[in-house]
């Protein structure tokens, strides 16, 4: 439930209108919020774990940020071999970090991140949210002035990752393609030879239909 909410968030910021992106937020926030509520009422009846991992998602959904980073150390000291609760804190972290910001927020998204990777490593969406995350740190050191090509490799890294476990995966080539822009944007702002980056990058985008 969590991945996919994440999944739908990414695409929100293709849609350029603010106001129709900030109407279709709200409403994925309240469809995923019932549906978290809905396993916490079935989980206490079965499965704590599950429910207790859905009362963390209610607070991020609800940006209550501090409040879910707070069960979710408490959530990982309990069940350490649940993958996705690094993910989430990772997530928190991003949201943290666009809100103030905060390049120290997208650090420690990685590190979490990195922890979920190393025990779901089958998990094709934890490189699509690792490959995305780099390349909002990117965004945000070039902002700052440091055009920070080694976060852009990592970022590829992470998306050639993603291909070899889900070679058909549309959504991963767009996320490619939008890392590859948001790069050759920076870039152009600061003056580089655009057109040499475009002609050996963009030609080496694999394509996933014919």
């Amino acid at each position: 439930m969590g991945k996919i909410y994440q999944e739908e968030l990414k695409d929100l910021e293709r849609i350029r209108n603010k106001e129709l992106r900030e109407a279709k937020r709200k409403e994925l926030e309240e469809k995923y919020k019932n549906k978290a509520l809905f396993y916490i009422k079935e989980g206490k009846k079965t499965n704590k774990e599950l429910a207790d991992y859905s009362e963390i998602l209610i607070y991020f959904y609800e940006k209550e940020y501090k409040k879910a980073l707070k069960e979710a150390f408490k959530f990982e000291d309990k069940t350490s071999w649940f993958y996705e609760i690094y993910k989430l804190k990772g997530d928190i972290h991003i949201e943290i970090g666009k809100e103030k910001e905060n390049i120290g927020q997208l650090e420690e998204a990685e590190k979490e991140y990195i922890k979920a990777k190393e025990i779901g490593r089958s998990d094709v969406s934890l490189y699509i949210g690792l490959a995305d995350l780099m390349r909002l740190k990117f965004k945000n050191y070039a902002l700052r002035g440091n055009l920070n090509e080694k976060i852009f490799i990592k970022a590829d890294r992470e998306i050639e990752n993603a291909l070899e476990i889900d070679p058909q995966d549309e959504k991963i080539y767009n996320l490619k393609s939008l890392i590859f822009w948001n790069w050759a944007n920076e870039l152009f702002k600061y003056g580089k030879i655009l057109w040499l980056f475009l002609k050996k990058q963009f030609y080496q985008l694999k394509k996933p239909f014919h």
